[in-house]
Order: C-alpha cells, then sequence, then structure tokens
C-alpha cells in the first residue's frame, strides 16, 4: 500500500544503536549554522573551528558533515557510538522517518533490510511521523533556518 496514509495506524521504531545508518557509502548529512553551534559545543570548539574541521560544502552552497575515507561519520565511534548524539543534526535525530522512505510500505520495509530498528518497538503515531517527515533535514531546500 502506498500514498500518505499507508502509516495512519503509526509505525514501530526503536533505534538499536547498530549504526548503519552512520556507515557505509558516503553520504549527505546536512547541518544548519545553529546545528554546527550546538555540535561545535559538544565537541569545545568555535563554530568556525567546527565548521574548517567537520564539515564540507556542497555545491549549492549547504553544509555537509566530513565522512571518513571508509563512508562512515566523522563521529562515529565503532565501540561508543555516536560521540555526538546529544547535538546529533536533525538529519540524523529523524531517521528513519525520512519523506523518500515513507513514500510507500515497500520502501519501509525496504529499510528495514538495512535498519535493525524499523518495524520493532513502540509505536510512533502518525501524526509524529508526519511532523518528522515534513521537516527531516535531509534536503539542501530545507535546511534554511
Amino acid at each position: 500500500m502506498s500514498g500518505p496514509n499507508w502509516y495512519a495506524e503509526g509505525l514501530h521504531f526503536e533505534c538499536s544503536q547498530c549504526g548503519k545508518c552512520c556507515t557505509g557509502g558516503p553520504g549527505t548529512v546536512f547541518v544548519t549554522l545553529s546545528e554546527i553551534e550546538s555540535l561545535a559545543r559538544e565537541v569545545e570548539l568555535s563554530p568556525d573551528e567546527f565548521r574548517a574541521v567537520y564539515t564540507r560544502e556542497l555545491e549549492d552552497g549547504a553544509l555537509s558533515l566530513r565522512e571518513r575515507r571508509n563512508g562512515a561519520c566523522v563521529f562515529r565511534d565503532p565501540a561508543r557510538g555516536c560521540q555526538v548524539y546529544a547535538s546529533r543534526p536533525r538529519q540524523c535525530s529523524t531517521y528513519p522517518f525520512w519523506g523518500r522512505i515513507l513514500e510507500s510500505r515497500e520502501r519501509w520495509n525496504g529499510e528495514g533490510e538495512e535498519c535493525p530498528g524499523i518495524n520493532r518497538g513502540k509505536c510512533r503515531p502518525a501524526e509524529e511521523i508526519a511532523t518528522m517527515a515534513r521537516n527531516d533535514g535531509t534536503l539542501s531546500s530545507a535546511r534554511a533556518e
């Protein structure tokens, strides 16, 4: 079933902290200026220092966190997990409730083949899911503050 109402009864998700969403091929984790300020405080740098060390500018001028050579997020520690979890960007905190993943039950279940938290844990209400999807942080056009 597809369409905006396929998850009207809500969806189950509980992060297992496996790190699969933080690793793999290179990607883009958009960060806003306010997120940079929060992340900079977390790692005890100035926003300018943080930006120079931990971000890269994309062609459209948006900023993304850097990745390691293996595609993993620069803040993902294999032994300890996310080193900036309390200040992680909106894109990270809204996963897997991103618009493109919620396009259909098939896409949701396909993402669940990679993410062990999908279809497990507590049920999130449809209204909460829709709110996150509308402001999921995944598109540079949606990154305006």
